[in-house]
């Protein structure tokens, strides 16, 4: 296949016809069943069409590009370890172990499916990062949250797969993606403590955030510079509040509209567990404003009015080819890059959006929704 082919073939999944990009990439991996930019490019074209058996079978692709798949091993009665079945097809298991396998915005994002194994009978244990217990255990009272810092703990269990998996093992397609929002839970006494310290009563109340984790491959291309936000800092009747936490934090001291930015204290969000106070705080603002990371996930899982900016070409598969709309939170508007690498323009644009909206949601006193 030439350079020209794989180019057009982009250049289709991406702004053309998804469907053709996608025979091309068949095409490759007939010849070649282990091309992996095929399976790859495959995988993206199937989102864009929204075909999603196909697409959730072709997203086994990732596991080519981590260290390879979860794995679940038990000890037998004769000291041996034994690899525990993997629920791949049919009706689910009785008694299931599912394993997160990537960040903490894709186990927030994600973790909304485990309440329908339960639904449906199944026991469920859950493998993930200790650090989210205390977000994710009141929306799941049911589900018995393991550490994946400490292995071999699972105990009577039929299978397990991972938590990524579970759109496809339950026939899921984009009218099932956010059946009930929120679905994660808040404590009252946090969301009054940081409402009264850090939201003005009379401004609209705007969380931002900047910066993902350095460590992620895709970094690079979805964080934005801090300085492409100042538009935000110039709309009347806005209390900006800084919901970025650890790397790029210390950023702000050096921008014009610093002042302009309230900072949580430096007990928010300092405990081993994560998020609780950017929940309790997000609960209390009209509008969240990030680029793509867990706080965009914690946002809509939470029903929280929140703006997502996203890098072009190629933002990460979860925002498919929708313009603005995102099945997995109603409540979620995205401003794509019109060129790649510029975040003036999709900050200008949000400015130019919040202003109009401002006055209106003032004197009405009601926060503001992803439609407006």
């Amino acid at each position: 296949m030439s350079e020209a082919q794989w180019a057009e073939a982009k250049f289709q999944r991406e702004h053309g016809d998804p469907a053709k990009a996608a025979a091309f990439y068949r095409e490759v991996l007939a010849a070649d069943p282990n091309h992996l930019n095929a399976a790859i490019g495959l995988c993206r074209a199937l989102f864009y069409l929204e075909d999603w058996p196909a697409a959730w079978e072709a997203f086994d692709v990732r596991f080519r590009l981590m260290s390879g798949p979860p794995a679940a091993t038990r000890k037998r009665a004769d000291g041996e370890v034994e690899k525990f079945p993997a629920w791949r097809s049919g009706p689910p298991p009785r008694r299931l172990l599912v394993l997160d396998e990537q960040g903490l915005g894709d186990t927030i994002q994600f973790s909304r499916f485990l309440t329908r194994l339960v639904e449906q009978g199944v026991a469920v244990q859950f493998v993930t990062h200790t650090r989210l217990h205390r977000l994710l255990a009141p929306a799941l009272p049911q589900v018995k949250l393991l550490s994946r810092e400490i292995p071999g703990q699972a105990r009577g269990v039929d299978a397990w797969c991972a938590l990524i998996d579970l759109p496809r093992l339950l026939n899921l397609t984009a009218k099932d993606f956010a059946p009930r929002i929120p679905y994660l839970l808040v404590e009252p006494d946090r969301v009054q403590m940081w409402r009264k310290r850090l939201c003005v009563p009379d401004k609209l109340n705007v969380g931002i955030s900047w910066q993902g984790n350095p460590k992620m491959p895709a970094d690079k291309k979805r964080s934005a510079p801090l300085a492409a936000l100042a538009p935000l800092a110039s709309v009347q009747g806005v209390n900006l509040i800084s919901l970025q936490m650890g790397h790029g934090s210390g950023e702000l001291q050096k921008m014009p509209f610093a002042d302009k930015v309230t900072v949580p204290p430096a007990d928010f969000d300092r405990s081993s567990q994560s998020f609780l106070d950017t929940a309790a705080l997000m609960t209390s603002l009209d509008l969240v404003i990030s680029v793509d990371t867990a706080v965009v996930h914690l946002a809509g899982a939470l029903g929280r009015p929140v703006l997502i900016a996203l890098h072009s070409p190629e933002p990460d598969w979860r925002w498919f080819a929708r313009p603005t709309d995102s099945p997995w939170y109603p409540s979620a508007r995205l401003y794509r890059q019109k060129m790649p690498g510029e975040w003036d323009e999709v900050f200008l644009r949000m400015a130019h959006d919040i202003a109009k909206a401002v006055p209106k949601l003032l004197a009405q006193g009601h926060m503001l929704s992803a439609a407006e």
